[in-house]
Formats: C-alpha cells, structure tokens, sequence
C-alpha cells in the first residue's frame, strides 16, 4: 500500500489489538497539534474505528520487564468479531514492546496459527521507537 492509499484511506480494513487499558491512546494522541492557535482545528478520523481497536491483558513496563504477563484468553473473541467485521488486516501494538516485543511476537504467532488468512502485523516489525 502506498503512502497516497493511507491518505485517501483506502486498503485492507484493519482491527488493531493493544494493551489492556491503552486502545484510546492511538486517537487521544499528544497534547499538540499542528496549528495550536486554530481553533476550528478538527482531528483527523481514526484509522481503526473504536470497536475494532481490542485490547488485551498484557503489560510491560519501558525498561522491557513484564508487568502482568501476556493472557491470551480473549483473542478467540477477538477474531470472531474481526472476522464478522470483514478484517483483513490485524495489526498489534503494544505499550513498550519498544524495549521488549516478546508479547507482540507471542500474539502475532497465535493469530498466525488461528487465522493464517489474516495479515499480522506488529509494531516492532515496523519501527523499534517509543510512542504511540
């Protein structure tokens, strides 16, 4: 997909699993914005809309220690209602999996064997960099 797809959003409809707690992050954002003295500025539209951003129990903290260790009980709840929701792409974004992508890597191989028709993809394939 080309960098034009993503502006025009069009490509593969996507459902993005995160840290318990933290699926808000992505469209909260930081506290800036790129005109700060406009006040009509309106925030773009998210990418994955709420109901298809799915949270999972997991935590580490920014040094790469484990918090509350991966449970992967919800992600068959999860994958039905991405598969129901016409999902072609999943996407996993972890808090700190900067420092330590193991939890990713744990999700990304268990969506891989329950739904190898699905992209995975994670944040640490991407781009090892702290932030949203």
């Amino acid at each position: 997909m080309s960098s034009n797809a993503l502006t025009e959003r069009k490509g593969a409809k996507v459902g993005l699993i995160t840290t318990k707690g933290f699926r808000d992050s992505i469209e909260i954002g930081r506290g800036n914005r790129p005109d700060f003295f406009n006040l009509m500025y309106n925030k773009p539209k998210p990418f994955v809309e709420r109901y298809l951003r799915r949270e999972i129990v997991e935590r580490m903290d920014y040094k790469g220690n484990v918090v509350t260790p991966l449970d992967l009980s919800s992600l068959d709840d999860t994958i039905a209602l991405f598969k129901a929701e016409g999902i072609e792409a999943v996407a996993v974004c972890l808090l700190h999996a900067y420092a330590n992508p193991e939890h990713e890597k744990a999700i990304t191989d268990e969506l891989k064997k329950r739904w190898p028709e699905a992209t995975v993809v994670a944040s640490h394939q991407i781009t090892r960099e702290w932030r949203e």
